[in-house]
């Protein structure tokens, strides 16, 4: 199953039957399907957790709707296997001319402090969503503006990553 948006479309890649324990464990594979633009960039974001790639995203593809739900979805797989503690995550891009795949070591990431998800914001968040675990908000006001989309996408993705 590939969650689609208008044009960028993700799924997570089940493990291989025989697989071993321990990769089960320890990675997370995903497929992206996205022009190369806006793998390379949302990709380079997401490695770095780069603030100013982060603006840059939401300036850039403020009108593309597909692009910033493609972002906070792969943020939000990341902070899952962080949460989950798998150590990597692993990025294809399917594409006629995919982009070089990412492999994100989620150990050297555990030093970035999470971002809040309030859109254009970029501060540090502080303050928890107590279902998801992942999700944060830099205060009230934040909180405040983003939960209503947050619980939509809080039990949509529980869903997803479920399955």
């Amino acid at each position: 199953l590939f969650f689609q948006m208008t044009q960028c479309k993700w799924r997570i890649i089940p493990p291989k039957e025989g697989s071993s324990q321990e990769r089960i464990t320890e990675i997370e594979e995903v497929e992206v399907e996205a022009e190369s633009d806006i793998f390379n960039l949302i990709t380079s974001a997401i490695g770095s957790r780069s603030r100013p790639l982060i603006s840059t995203i939401l300036e850039k593809y403020e009108k593309r709707r597909d692009a910033i739900m493609l972002f906070q979805s792969l943020a939000f797989v990341m902070e899952h296997c962080r949460f989950t503690q798998k150590r990597y995550l692993f990025i294809y891009h399917k594409a006629d001319e995919p982009c070089p795949d990412v492999k994100l070591d989620l150990q050297e990431l555990i030093s970035f402090p999470k971002q809040c998800c309030n859109r254009g914001c970029i501060k540090d968040g502080i303050i928890s969503c107590s279902l998801c675990k992942i999700a944060c908000w830099c205060g009230p006001e934040c909180l405040e503006s983003d939960f209503a989309s947050h619980k939509i996408a809080c039990t949509v993705g529980e869903q997803v990553l479920q399955e």
